[in-house]
């Protein structure tokens, strides 16, 4: 992976935007370069934005939607982007984040990330977590691994090299990620402890399995045969039995059916009877109905006539309103005729005056307003002018005073603080000197630090050899109570079995589980039987009910048909005779032409017997014999189709209860079965009708599974007891070795520990005399400029404090320079705006005289307008004039078009009341005529008067009511008569066809019996079956458990080999092995750093065992391959061997990227020249094997060995920074 080019924006102290472009000059010629510049200045940030550009966080801060401290401070925003190589592939990450409204005090918003390809401009990702992800997918570092192969700190890995040997475990997980090899220790030691339980528990299971003998089999077979035979004759009678019980019902059925059908007939018979004087008023009627037609025609007539008259007189009436209207209009039309004229004469007089003198008043009057605003806007432009001019007058007088009052101060102050000038040679010297003073320091008290650490270490082994002989004692007492513990649980554990087997009990309760499977199904079972058969037996009575319900509408759609063709034949018989009396009237004029002793002109006949009563036939009765004949057959028509409905809907419910029947059938012989399955598997006697002993069975059965539970349950515990008992004897004898060993190992740590302290001791002077001799020369080195070194612990903020002397001495002088420069330009600018103010002024005063002529012009031509015409605008008037003139010639033509309509109006109705009166003649002569008619036909009725016809003329309703009645009284009792017969055939075919003599109670008794045997007989053949299949079941799972059993002899072998390797259950077995492998490849790593950087020093690990096995030494090749402990390496040799880890470590966690970019965050300032020189070569040396590599320092020495820089500058004052690059 290598870093090709950075940009960010407002990071730390670096304000805007910054850019630096590794992939150009000088970078690029130039592999080796330096960032540089004073502490605080802003040398991290620029490594923080690479870390925020790809992750988004930093090795200092993390960066949340509520907190991001790197944004620079009033700022409202900030971003980092970087482009990078993999593999000879380029992408782009980029990192933003800003503040609500572009506020730098608004709330802080949702970062926005993306990662593109460079080329090709694809987004790859634009979410947080995904981009995240495809990062250390693509470079093979997450951010953990990038800060440990890219951006390295020489510090950090100090302290891995000097940490002790269990802290050099963990670090060695944490940089790596070897924990996974601990796991997997645990994971093998649990897996073969998974494998020898699972083992054990098949073989328990295979011996706990028992298997019926050759006998017992033979036996239960021969019984079965015999229980199925007995079954076969039992199920023969029961069918027997139910056949006859069915025809005793239907029989009983019949005779009932029989008697109802009687009663029936005898109700339609007497209802026939009551109903008698009805049918009579509808004979009497039949006369009446003759004469309905011409009294119709003559009310028709006479109400039609009335209203004729009635709309006569309204006419009339509305005739004379419209020939008054007519005469009012006239006048109406004459007055606004009036109106418009003198409208005219007044909208031509005022367009004359607009014309002539008011619309060359307007124009004079805009044109000295537009003069006047032109002069105003200049008259305030001159105002503005003369402001700005002032203030500029004033600004410039202040500047030049307070120039000259900066310039009077900055000349005291460096009178006053002449000695701070060399402090800008001297200061650097210094801070060198006390960096190299605090790091002598700190290996003083390092050294002090290590000698307290060896007296407590040598205290705490004493301690612990105390500790651990009290340990011996106490294991001895805890391993006595132990032992008396696991007496305790197998004397419980004995009693428990009272003489059974746990594997026998487990069986028994594996046995009982599953039949309690079985058991909780049965309620659930039986009230499906129970809901079901009562269904059933509810669709059978339905099914009865809508079979007698079918026979009688078959009977009414007979009797229904059977009327019907005598209606039918009675209306074609009417329809022949109607014709024929059509025909005699036809011969009416004939007739009417007859004279007695006058030859007939059809037959020639002089005698004319029946002439008489030809002239008095009226209207026929066949036509009202017709209507009532149609009418009754639409009735029986409709009573059909009623009766069909009914026949198909009766049909359609007992086809649905047949299906549903036949569905629930067959449901309920299963449910039979399956009941009698689960209590054969039960040994159970329970009826599926019997809910009181099932629940009884049931709840029984709960209570013995969960007493056999609880006893399996205590066992297991006890057994766990006892095991857990055993299990820490066992321990207690490991632990009782390992003290032993502890104690041995303690007593060599005593003797080691007190020669260790002898040498500490005296390292620890030699640098307490080196200390003293660089705190000299300081002292001296600041008396030289008369100021005093104060106190050691003070030194930081003395600095600080010269420091900020030196940037105020150097701002001092920025600043009277710039006051210099201001005060003499200040007064250079005085003179020409001075002359400027005096123009300005005299140009206001004209303005002003020309505006105030100009207004007073404008003034006396408004007063003449306002004389003739007012405030009114000519636009306006003409609009207002225009509209009353419309008005008036709107409102005269409106009076026009009324006096039109009006005489239409009055034409119309004359005309439409000609027409009534035409009509009104000829209904009155309708009138006559039908009034004629009607006296003819009541003449020759029966009928005396018109009220006699009247009292014996029906309603139409009530004759419909009687109609329907004498119809339906009829088909009843036709279709009682049917009923009977239908009922009575019945009764005869079932007494013709006897299936037994028995009564239905006997036949019940004896079917109950059967039926009892039965279910008895299917119950044995259940249990037996089970038996054998429980037999066969066992024997399969015995197999099974063989088969299993070898498998997990094999796996369990493996796994118990593979445990007696690495497994163990802190994980700590197989962890330090990969621990120690890492740390050899790390050596490796890091000794091929070694030969490039320094070929003098090479790592090694300690020949030891134990925490030990994870120590490191330095082979020193120039002293004869020298072993020397890694605490012992002066600050130069430290640099270069952690350096050398580092490079190894990033070798090592960069899993597939090679890393061609390397920032080291090391100050050097903690080494003498020698070692800097050594340092710096090590960094060519890395520079040309291709790495391209920048470090961040502030030591002067850089500058000249190291020429491509990115000096970072510190701005005065604010915390803000700048850099800039050099060559």
């Amino acid at each position: 992976m290598k870093i090709k080019r950075l940009s960010f924006k407002n990071i730390n102290s670096l304000k805007g935007e910054w850019q630096l472009n590794f992939d150009q000059e000088p970078f690029l010629s130039n592999g080796l370069f330096a960032i540089t510049g004073p502490t605080g200045a802003g040398k991290t940030t620029i490594l923080d934005a690479i870390c925020l550009a790809l992750y988004h966080e930093t090795p200092r801060l993390a960066i949340s939607k509520s907190q991001n401290e790197v944004m620079t401070r009033n700022t409202a925003e900030c971003a980092a982007e970087v482009e990078f190589e993999v593999q000879g592939k380029g992408y782009r990450a980029s990192w933003s984040q800003r503040r609500a409204k572009n506020s730098t005090q608004g709330n802080l918003q949702e970062m926005k990330v993306e990662l593109a390809e460079v080329v090709s401009g694809q987004i790859l990702a634009s979410q947080v977590k995904l981009k995240k992800q495809l990062v250390a997918e693509i470079t093979g570092l997450d951010f953990s691994r990038f800060r440990k192969s890219m951006l390295l700190s020489q510090g950090e890995f100090a302290a891995f090299l000097n940490a002790p040997a269990n802290d050099r475990a963990e670090l060695l997980e944490e940089l790596t990620g070897t924990e996974i090899y601990g796991q997997i220790s645990q994971a093998v030691f649990e897996s073969h402890n998974l494998a020898k339980a699972e083992l054990d528990k098949l073989r328990a299971k295979a011996d706990g399995v028992n298997l019926l003998s050759d006998e017992q089999r033979t036996e239960i077979v021969s019984e079965q045969t015999r229980v199925e035979s007995l079954v076969i004759d039992l199920s023969q009678q029961q069918v027997s039995l139910q056949q006859q019980k069915q025809w005793r019902e239907q029989l009983e059925k019949a005779q009932i059916g029989v008697t109802e059908a009687q009663s029936r007939l005898t109700n339609a018979e007497q209802d026939t009877a009551s109903q008698q004087p009805e049918l009579e008023r509808l004979e009497k009627s039949e006369p009446a109905e003759a004469l309905r037609l011409p009294f119709t025609h003559l009310t028709q007539a006479n109400t039609k006539l009335a209203e004729l008259e009635q709309n006569q007189q309204a006419l009339q009436a509305s005739v004379a309103s419209a020939q008054m209207a007519v005469a009012d209009n006239q006048l109406k039309l004459q007055s606004s005729q009036t109106q418009l004229d003198a409208s005219k004469q007044q909208n031509k007089a005022q367009e004359t005056l607009i014309n002539e003198q008011i619309i060359p008043l307007d124009n004079e009057c805009a044109q000295l307003t537009k003069e006047q605003l032109q002069f105003k806007s200049q008259r305030h432009q001159q105002n503005s002018e003369l402001q700005t001019t002032h203030q500029n007058l004033a600004a410039l007088t202040k500047t030049a005073e307070t120039a000259k009052d900066t310039v009077n101060a900055c000349q005291a102050y460096q009178q006053q603080h002449a000695q701070d000038a060399q402090l800008s040679t001297r200061l650097p010297l210094w801070q060198s000197q006390i960096q190299q003073c605090n790091q002598q320091q700190a290996n003083v008290e390092s050294l002090q630090q290590q000698v307290i650490t060896n007296q407590q270490s040598l205290q705490q082994s004493l301690t612990a050899q105390q500790q651990l002989a009290n340990n011996v004692a106490v294991n001895a007492e805890r391993e006595q109570s132990v032992k008396e513990a696991a007496n305790k649980a197998l004397q419980q554990v004995s009693n428990l079995l009272a003489g059974d087997d746990l594997a026998d009990l487990e069986q028994a309760f594996s046995q009982q589980s599953r039949l309690q499977g079985i058991v909780d199904q049965l309620p659930s079972l039986q009230q499906r039987y129970l809901t079901e058969s009562q269904e059933f037996e509810g669709n059978q009575a339905s099914i009865a009910g809508l079979q007698q319900q079918l026979a009688d509408i078959n009977v009414e759609i007979t009797v229904k048909r059977d009327l019907f063709k005598a209606k039918k034949n009675e209306l074609n018989d009417v329809q022949r005779l109607l014709v024929q009396e059509q025909k005699i009237a036809s011969l009416e004029q004939l007739r009417s032409q007859l004279e007695p002793g006058q030859a007939c002109q059809l037959c020639g006949s002089t005698a004319h017997p029946l002439v008489e009563e030809y002239q008095h036939i009226a209207d026929s009765q066949a036509v009202q014999r017709k209507t009532q004949l149609e009418l009754d057959l639409k009735q029986i028509e409709a009573d059909g189709g009623e009766l069909k409905g009914l026949l198909v809907e009766a049909n359609t419910k007992l086809e649905h209860f047949n299906r549903r029947n036949a569905t629930l059938q067959p449901q309920l012989t299963s449910l039979i079965e399956q009941w009698q399955d689960y209590t054969q598997q039960l040994n159970a006697n329970l009826m599926i009708t019997d809910s009181t002993n099932s629940q009884a069975f049931i709840q029984q059965q709960g209570l013995q599974l969960t007493q056999l539970s609880q006893r399996i349950q205590a066992l297991k515990t006890a057994n766990t007891q006892l095991q857990h008992a055993q299990q820490a004897l066992t321990e207690f004898d490991k632990n009782s070795a390992e003290l032993q060993h502890q104690i041995e190992l303690v007593n060599r740590d005593v003797k080691a520990t007190e020669g260790t302290e002898q040498k500490l001791t005296q390292e620890m002077q030699q640098q307490t005399l080196v200390l003293t001799e660089l705190q000299h020369a300081l002292t001296n080195s600041v008396r030289e400029l008369g100021l005093t070194l104060p106190e050691w612990s003070q030194l930081d903020h003395w600095l600080v404090q010269c420091q900020q002397a030196l940037q105020t001495w150097e701002q001092q002088a920025q600043l009277l320079q710039s006051a210099n420069e201001q005060s003499v330009a200040a007064e250079s600018q005085l003179t020409p705006l001075r002359e400027q103010l005096a123009k300005l002024e005299l140009a206001i005063t004209q303005t002003l005289e020309t505006l105030s002529s100009l207004s007073e012009n404008l003034t006396a031509k408004q007063q003449q307008r306002q004389q003739l015409f007012g405030q009114r605008s000519v636009a306006d008037a003409r609009q207002t004039m225009q509209q009353q003139l419309a008005a008036v010639e709107q409102a005269h033509q409106a009076c026009s078009t009324q006096g039109h309509a009006l005489s239409n109006q009055l034409h119309a109705q004359q005309g439409e009341l000609a027409t009534l009166q035409q009509g009104l003649t000829q209904q009155q002569q309708e009138s006559r005529d039908c009034l004629a008619a009607w006296q003819q036909a009541l003449a020759t009725s029966p009928f005396a008067t018109e009220a006699e016809f009247n009292q014996a003329l029906l309603p139409a309703e009530e004759k419909q009511r009687l109609l329907v009645l004498k119809s339906q009284l009829t088909a009843n009792l036709t279709r009682c008569q049917a009923l009977f017969e239908q009922a009575s055939e019945r009764l005869l075919t079932l007494e013709q066809t006897p299936l037994t003599e028995l009564d239905i109670v006997t036949i019940v008794t004896k079917l109950d019996e059967i039926t009892a045997q039965l279910n008895q007989g299917l119950q044995r053949q259940g249990e037996l079956k089970q038996r054998l299949a429980d037999d066969a079941a066992r024997s399969a799972d015995l197999a099974s458990f063989y088969q299993q059993i070898k498998t997990c002899e094999a796996d369990y072998d493996d796994k118990a080999y593979l445990h007696s390797l690495i497994g163990s259950k802190d994980g700590s077995k197989f962890r330090r092995f990969a621990q120690g492998l890492t740390l050899d490849h790390l050596v490796t790593l890091a000794n091929q750093q070694l030969n490039r950087l320094h070929s003098r020093y090479q790592l090694q690990r300690k020949l030891a065992s134990g925490s030990e096995a994870l120590a490191l030494q330095v082979v020193d090749t120039w002293l004869a391959d020298a072993v020397r402990d890694t605490k012992t390496l002066s600050g130069g040799e430290s640099f270069l061997v952690s350096l050398a880890l580092a490079l190894g470590l990033s070798d090592l966690v960069s899993h597939k990227t090679s890393i061609d970019s390397l920032f080291l965050d090391e100050g050097f300032g903690t080494l003498d020249a020698e070692t800097l020189d050594i340092a710096l070569d090590a960094l060519d040396n890395l520079n040309a094997s291709g790495k391209m590599i920048g470090v961040i320092s502030h030591v002067e020495a850089l500058k000249e060995r190291i020429p491509v820089q990115v000096k970072v500058n510190k701005g005065s004052g604010l915390g803000l920074s700048s850099f800039t690059v050099v060559s």
